[in-house]
């Protein structure tokens, strides 16, 4: 690589802290429910070849807890070193009627899918905020949240309020240059 333009190395190395952030962060949220600290304590990812070799962090966090949420992070930003992209992707499902719902379903279903997507945002936000750099937040919506499906009411609530909330922080980090963005 060292034979390549300063500014394409630059620009590959950008790319390159970027796949490793996105796959961390799904890391740290897709596997939390498998125990991921317990089970996979380290990855390794080749990128580019013989160029690159970036160690991964599986960082096991309860989405429903503020203070696992922040040590996730913390984790993550220390060992890894600034992120430029949060993936929102956990996801709790709950297929029930409302009128069958415990509190303790609903505090799960909501807890997982927006207290956990909006605490790490915040702290994503924060970080890069205080680091002045750009930063990009992709959350994985669903259709419940904005159309009415039998028997999965608290599940179309938690996405609701995750696209509201997506619309929310553009607004509110745009000026930041920190895209917000639902998919």
């Amino acid at each position: 690589m060292a034979d390549l333009p300063k500014e394409l190395q630059s620009y590959i190395r950008r790319i390159e802290t970027t796949l490793v952030a996105i796959f961390a962060v799904l890391l740290i949220v897709v596997l939390p429910l498998l125990d991921a600290a317990g089970i996979i304590s380290h990855f390794t990812l080749n990128l580019w070849g013989k160029y690159l070799c970036y160690a991964l962090l599986a960082i096991s966090v309860d989405l429903r807890s503020q203070d696992s949420i922040k040590a996730a992070f913390d984790t993550a930003w220390k060992e890894l070193g600034p992120l430029d992209l949060l993936v929102n992707n956990a996801g709790r499902a709950l297929l029930r009627p409302v009128v069958d719902v415990s509190e303790a379903e609903w505090d799960d279903v909501i807890g997982i899918n927006l207290k956990g997507a909006i605490f790490l945002s915040q702290l994503f936000g924060r970080a890069n905020i205080a680091a002045s750099r750009p930063g990009a937040i992709v959350s994985m919506a669903s259709t419940h949240g904005m159309t009415g499906i039998a028997g999965r009411s608290v599940y179309g609530i938690s996405k609701a309020g995750l696209i509201q909330m997506t619309r929310m922080l553009a607004i509110e980090w745009a000026d930041r240059n920190i895209r917000v963005n639902a998919v």
